[in-house]
């Protein structure tokens, strides 16, 4: 009876080392998760930002060079 003792004991010792385990390797991955989630939502934000960036920098040279035409004409129109 000693020995069923002693067994039972190292099953509910190995069940509860299980569990724990489980348990840490659980709370890794949702820590790991939310990091990825976080790094997906910050990428998103500056590839957000950039295109912006890029459409304000498009909008001002098409400005600048409307206006550098606009110039040209003017100069060709006063030359004439």
């Amino acid at each position: 009876q000693n020995s069923q003792q002693i067994d039972s004991q190292l099953i509910q010792h190995n069940r509860s080392n299980l569990n724990n385990q489980n348990s840490q390797q659980n709370n890794l991955q949702n820590e790991y998760s939310e990091q990825i989630v976080s790094q997906n939502h910050a990428l998103i934000t500056m590839m957000r930002n950039l295109s912006n960036n890029t459409s304000t920098i498009q909008d001002t040279l098409q400005t600048m060079l409307q206006r550098h035409n606009d110039d040209t004409i003017t100069l060709q129109t006063n030359s004439q």
